[in-house]
């Protein structure tokens, strides 16, 4: 593999990384701010909150795009790049567990952020609706 290759290749799964870490982050920072603006009846409060969550949501769409093709570049070259550097470093349980904890990370924000997202819809019913 070209030097350009190896350094393309952990530059995207580096990335990749990142966004895994966003979508937790993401969820996490907007379930805060909701339980801390949820119960305001001040009108610039819920703005304040859809503005937010739209920002906010459009992070977590980028990153699940990266996740997903940066994810598939990392699947193929997984056996030629990612785990020949673990194995020779003797790090094969560690690269195993830092997947285990990016599915986790990567499930909780999914699950967090469907609940956000539930919560927010509830809240922009009930302003529609006064």
């Amino acid at each position: 593999m070209s030097r350009s290759a190896a350094v393309f290749i952990m530059m995207s799964n580096y990335f990749h990384d990142v966004a895994t870490a966003m979508i937790m982050a993401s969820s996490v920072a907007m379930w805060v701010i909701l339980k801390i603006y949820e119960d305001s009846t001040k009108p610039d409060d819920r703005a304040f909150l859809v503005h937010l969550y739209q920002d906010i949501s459009k992070v977590v769409i980028v990153s699940w795009v990266w996740i997903v093709s940066a994810g598939l570049l990392r699947f193929i070259t997984f056996n030629t790049y990612e785990w020949p550097n673990a194995v020779e470093k003797h790090q094969e349980h560690g690269l195993m567990v830092k997947y285990v904890i990016a599915l986790a990370m990567m499930a909780g924000g999914a699950w967090l952020w469907v609940m956000v997202a539930k919560r927010m819809r509830a809240l922009t019913a009930v302003s529609v609706k006064k």
